[in-house]
């Protein structure tokens, strides 16, 4: 009998082929043969014979192998990198082998491969409880090696190989078939180069040359060169076509922007071409700082050590370049202007190219070279035609545009030029300018009536690029109309299509279509009316198709032109830009309606995906508008939307009066659902920078208007505010209850991220009435919501709440790093809130592991960080720094900190707060002698903490009583603390601080 008559022989015979072929790098080859020799499975072995003896050692000896050989073909294939095809597999496996670290680390490694860092991570913790449920252990050097480094993204996870995965890590070897993308961006936005780019040789040259500098003769490389010229000269061509030859040079990417300086368009501000560079960059928009000093710095901080090329095009002026540039050595800034930009050269030197007309020789062969005619052939006409177009590269590309399909009509054309416009006639000349406007004149003429018709109304719209949907509305034409129009105007060079497919117009030729006139066009009012019609129909009905519960004045008429809320978000996201240039150009040219009631649609979308600096762009041109026209109900708008602006930009004392200025006005005008979104905006900006009864009031009388109007998901994110508030007082049974009414609200509507909100805040409360178990709970739904919510990886929000766990646990050797990625979060966001919290966590920890003079450094960082608000972060990080200052000896400064952490919370009402303030002078005093303080802080601790129910700062202050006892030589009353002291560890199921040292 043969290998092949018996199947587990025909098993053995294929998994030993395939662990051979693996051995010597055939890894495809071997995963076939893992594959064939599982496929040969047929349920149990020895399933239908009785099972005892030889069989029953026979049986369990096949089923372990084929454990064995599955775990193996599933490294194989781990390591060809099908991580995303193998995740049911490993779960499967996993199931049967809970405690199987190895199976366990390598399911967690396929689901971070996979973009599932939260799910990776919930992983460990299952395991983690299950091993210290069932087996009394906590996880192995392989299983927290794993956890740390998804935790910490380490590259090296991406390529690790599963024979390494225990020692030293290595990179797997053979081919890849899939990988996860990097999470590092680097960018590679220069548009593709010019077709048939001629001449320029000598420029290039040049340019070359300020490039590499010259080190013989002392001259330095340039880190910026500035192409100017005038329009249509091929500044921008000759800047691309030179970057691209240089691309190779700079590894760390290559960004291009256009400043829109001559467009015809909104000017770009410098925050917001900052803002999208960062993006470029990677980062996402609630990382990106609204402030423009902060996001140059930012920009500077994520270019420094890479070497990138940077290309501004149609840049107005120095103040509009300078805070864009780089922070990295060896980078290169290309900025094409009108101008010569003389006082940027002056403070950051570079170098100046004037750029002119080409030589009549280059503008002959560019001729020829878009004619597709040979080098050799001679013409009069092509030198003709190029004097007539002035040599100018846009007024020969348009040109050669108009004659692709008949070249023998040059002469014709060109005489043309010269004669078609009297005027235009007699300007031509030496006027490169006249050449361009009698080029544009014949190009236009040779339309088709409809395409002219469309390029006038393109010329009209205020805005960079206009889809092909906003063109047909403009000029009242079907679509199909408007694309056929659009088409001929791209094939003619008079306009462009982006990347979207929305037609952009050269600056140049912008102008030049603003000036035409038909006695047939509408008026240019009615027009730009048109325009600005369809964007806030289409805005609107995008915000009731994604958004239909938030707040808006001008309720929407109909959702139905999106089929799907996804297809609204991504025309919203498309369409940002336009809207936001839209706002802006209604509240400057007297139709400040326009701007206030997009951002009324728009306020939902800014607050869940714009980054903070589009949103003030927003929400400001929206109160311009509204208070020019002298609109109370659109200033209501702006005001409740400029409020959720600063909101978001976490400038907490600006949201206040912006809010204020919204409920009076909502108020006057009876908008009820405003005036709630006001209040709500005001809770969460007084409870941030300390002022919680203000706080209690106005998340009060929101919860008020909403409950009596029937809006659910706002009662719940007022309840959520509440809470936190309630939590800040002191009243910890009263935010659980708080948090238990939210969600049961957020069950009710399906709002997911509304839950995971509510359970994090509920956890916290738990953690500090010392209900550790109940916090468990909570952290495991918190994940399994991030898991299917498919973040890729874990949210800011969980990370903190693992921190809290893990330190209420005691275990803070594991809150460490998730205390330390809610820092990371919060300095790429550009968010002090995340950032502060997270070093208060972070110093906690490392006070409870002894690392005192690392906890001081976190809390100061945080101080010095919270600008002034941020009440109670402030109140934490003094705190923790005073803790660490008594591990380090320092009392007196200790006692310091501690007061004025004792004083601010006294003052704002911080109960809890200044209940662990009172324990820390306390803890001091004891550790200085002074025995009477140190029994007056704890007692006056204890009376506040005990109510409030927050054990583990009681157990703080009994602690400092039971020393003081123990020292002035009353046993009986320290040995009476210290028994309560060790029972509410015990309930909580924690361990007691190593520095509660209770003495013999």
């Amino acid at each position: 009998m043969t290998a092949e008559d018996c199947d587990a022989a025909a098993f053995e015979e294929l998994s030993a082929a395939a662990r051979d072929a693996w051995g010597k790098g055939r890894l495809e080859e071997s995963a076939a043969r893992y594959a064939r020799a599982l496929g040969l499975w047929r349920g149990e072995p020895y399933a239908d014979v009785p099972s005892f003896g030889a069989i029953a050692d026979e049986a369990l000896r096949l089923s372990a192998r084929r454990i064995d050989v599955h775990r193996e073909s599933l490294e194989l294939r781990l390591d060809l990198g099908l991580h995303a095809d193998l995740i049911g597999e490993f779960e499967d496996l996993a199931k049967e082998h809970p405690f199987h670290e190895r199976l366990t680390a390598l399911r967690a490694v396929a689901l971070y491969r996979s973009g599932r860092q939260a799910e990776a991570l919930q992983v460990f913790r299952e395991s983690r409880k299950a091993l210290r449920e069932e087996m009394g252990l906590d996880p192995g050097p392989l299983l927290q090696r794993v956890h740390d480094a998804i935790l910490h993204r380490d590259e090296r996870l991406d390529t690790v190989s599963t024979d390494s995965i225990e020692g030293a890590w290595a990179p797997a070897a053979g081919p890849r078939i899939e990988a996860r993308p990097p999470v590092a961006v680097t960018p590679r936005e220069l548009p593709a180069d010019v077709a048939g780019f001629t001449g320029r040789v000598s420029e290039l040259r040049e340019l070359e040359a300020a490039r590499l500098g010259d080190e013989a003769e002392g001259i330095p490389p340039s880190p910026i060169v500035v192409i100017s010229g005038m329009a249509g000269v091929g500044k921008t061509a000759s800047a691309i076509h030179w970057g691209r030859e240089i691309a190779a040079d700079y590894p760390g990417g290559q960004l291009f922007l256009d400043l829109r300086g001559y467009s015809g368009t909104p000017t770009l501000r410098p925050i917001e071409a900052l803002a999208a560079m960062l993006r470029s960059l990677g980062l996402a928009d609630d990382q990106v700082p609204a402030d423009t000093d902060q996001a140059a710095a930012r920009l500077r901080t994520e270019t420094a050590g890479r070497r990138m090329l940077v290309l501004l095009d149609n840049a107005r002026s120095a103040e509009q370049v300078a805070p864009l540039l780089p922070g990295g050595p060896g980078s290169l800034v290309i900025v094409t202007s009108r101008n010569r930009l003389g006082d940027l050269l002056a403070r950051h030197g570079g170098v100046h190219l004037a750029l002119a007309p080409l030589a009549t020789e280059e503008a002959i062969s560019l001729l020829k070279s878009l004619l597709r005619l040979p080098r050799s052939a001679g013409s009069a006409e092509i030198d003709q035609l190029a004097r007539r177009c002035g040599c100018l590269p846009l007024a020969l590309r348009i040109a050669a545009a108009n004659l692709a399909h008949r070249p023998d009509g040059v002469s014709e054309y060109a005489d043309r030029l010269a004669t078609g416009d009297a005027l235009a006639a007699l300007q031509i000349g030496d006027s490169p300018e006249a050449a361009v406007r009698a080029t544009f004149e014949r190009s236009y003429a040779a339309q088709p009536k409809e395409a002219r018709r469309m390029f006038r109304m393109l010329g009209l719209a205020p805005v960079g690029s206009l889809s092909v949907d906003a063109l047909g509305a403009v000029a009242g034409a079907e679509a199909a109309a408007a694309e056929r129009a659009a088409a001929q105007l791209v094939d003619a060079n008079m306009a462009n299509r982006d990347a979207l497919g929305r037609l952009t117009l050269h600056d140049l030729v912008r102008d030049y279509a603003n000036g035409l006139v038909d006695p047939g066009d509408p008026p240019r009012e009615e027009v730009l009316e048109r325009l600005y019609a369809w964007y806030l129909d289409t805005a609107d009905a995008a915000s009731a198709s994604r958004y239909p519960a938030y707040a808006r004045f001008v309720q929407p008429t109909e959702a139905a032109r999106f089929a799907t809320p996804e297809a609204a978000v991504r025309w919203l996201e498309d369409e940002r830009v336009q809207l936001i240039g839209i706002a802006r150009h209604a509240a400057e040219h007297g139709r400040g309606a326009v701007a206030w009631r997009l951002a009324d649609a728009l306020r939902a979308h800014a607050w869940a995906t714009m980054d903070s600096v589009d949103f003030l762009a927003l929400a400001n041109a929206a109160l311009d508008g509204a208070r020019q026209e002298g609109s109370v109900p659109g200033e209501a708008v702006a005001e409740l939307c400029v409020s959720t602006a600063h909101l978001k930009a976490r400038d907490f004392r600006t949201v206040v009066g912006h809010a204020e200025r919204a409920v009076e006005l909502s108020q006057r005008i009876g908008w009820v659902s405003g005036q709630a979104s006001a209040y709500h905006n005001m809770t969460l900006a007084c409870w941030l920078i300390g002022r919680l009864q203000d706080a209690v009031a106005h998340g009060e009388a929101a919860l008020k208007i909403n409950r009596e109007h029937g809006r659910l998901r706002g009662q719940g994110v007022n309840l959520g505010a509440l809470a936190a508030v309630h939590g800040s007082l002191g009243e910890l049974r009263r935010k659980v209850r708080l948090c238990h009414e939210g969600l049961r609200i957020a069950d009710r509507i399906g709002d997911q991220r509304l839950r995971e909100s509510h359970l994090c805040s509920l956890l916290a409360a738990e953690i500090e009435l010392g209900e550790t178990q109940s916090a468990e709970k909570r952290m495991d739904e918190v994940m399994r919501i991030e898991a299917a919510a498919g973040h890729g990886e874990l949210t800011p929000l969980a990370a903190g709440s693992l921190a809290e766990l893990y330190a209420g646990l005691g275990k803070h050797e594991d809150a460490l790093p998730y205390a330390a990625a809610v820092v990371r979060a919060g300095v790429t966001g550009g968010d002090r809130r995340h950032e502060t919290d997270g070093l208060v966590s972070v110093a906690f920890s490392l006070n409870h592991l002894g690392r005192h003079e690392d906890a001081a450094e976190a809390a100061g960082r945080a101080l010095r960080a919270v600008s002034g608000d941020l009440t109670g972060t402030e109140i934490n990080a003094l705190i923790e720094r005073a803790v660490a200052r008594i591990g380090l000896g320092e009392f007196e400064g200790a006692r310091e900190d501690a007061g004025s952490a004792l004083a601010s919370a006294h003052r704002c009402g911080y109960r809890t707060r200044e209940g662990l303030a009172l324990n820390a002078d306390g803890e001091a005093a004891l550790r200085l002698g002074d025995f009477e303080t140190a029994r007056d802080r704890a007692e006056r601790a204890a009376d506040l903490l005990r109510p409030a129910g927050h054990r583990t700062g009681e157990s703080w202050a009994l602690w400092i009583l039971a020393s003081v006892a123990r020292t002035e030589g009353d046993q009986e009353a320290a040995r009476r603390y210290q028994a309560r002291v060790e029972q509410a560890y015990k309930r909580m199921g924690t361990p007691m601080p190593t520095r509660f040292d209770f003495g013999p």
